[in-house]
């Protein structure tokens, strides 16, 4: 349940002391992106058709979003493509941005640049879905982002892709979070000897201290 899990989040946080949301959408949300094969052009094995995927995805979205909507907080909606969708998150992102354009709470950012960045006072925070080697993100931030990264003093870059958590921390307060995904694990990963549990992640950034 997408917005059980949200909620249950939610419920974890004291609410009165968030000044905004920011909630990142993406990474892999469709298995597969055109003809049942990731972007790349890799068959996968969906259940459902991608109409009912499509229909199903836009929906969820829809409805999480409004659901975030009810604490009347300023809401930052960042699409992140994955390599299994990038075409269909992209469209689904327009999608977004035309539902909520006349709406001052939600901003959607659906651009093509790989790399999303959002600051909220000391904090530079960076997205992307994680095919990059994770050494080579504190640079990637620093070289995409140079003024953020100088005016800041704490930065993150939340990555996805190997459904698992990890955190890295370089030099210069940066660190790289692997964040969980609440996909089960497919037959190709427990093939290959892998299997997590589906998780769900949520950061809390102190405007002063990260």
């Amino acid at each position: 349940n997408y917005i059980g899990v949200i909620n249950n989040i939610i419920n974890k946080t004291d609410m009165s002391t968030i000044e905004q949301i920011v909630y990142v959408v993406g990474n892999d949300f469709f298995n597969s992106d055109s003809n049942y094969a990731t972007t790349k052009g890799t068959p996968q094995f969906d259940f459902n058709t991608w109409t009912e995927t499509w229909t199903f995805g836009k929906n969820l979205l829809l409805h999480s979003i409004e659901f975030l909507k009810q604490f009347n907080l300023p809401l930052e909606v960042i699409n992140v493509p994955g390599n299994h969708d990038a075409n269909r998150m992209f469209y689904l992102g327009d999608v977004l941005d035309a539902y909520f354009k006349n709406d001052e709470q939600v901003n959607i950012v659906n651009d093509t640049k790989l790399f999303k960045k959002y600051v909220y006072g000391n904090t530079l925070m960076m997205f992307e879905h994680g095919e990059m080697r994770e050494g080579d993100y504190p640079l990637i931030m620093a070289s995409e982002f140079p003024k953020e990264w100088g005016n800041s003093k704490f930065r993150y870059s939340f990555v996805g892709h190997i459904h698992h958590q990890v955190t890295k921390e370089y030099r210069g307060n940066c660190f790289v979070k692997f964040l969980p995904s609440l996909a089960k694990s497919s037959t190709w990963e427990l093939s290959k000897g892998y299997k997590t549990s589906p998780k769900a992640e949520a950061s809390i950034i102190n405007k002063e201290e990260g």
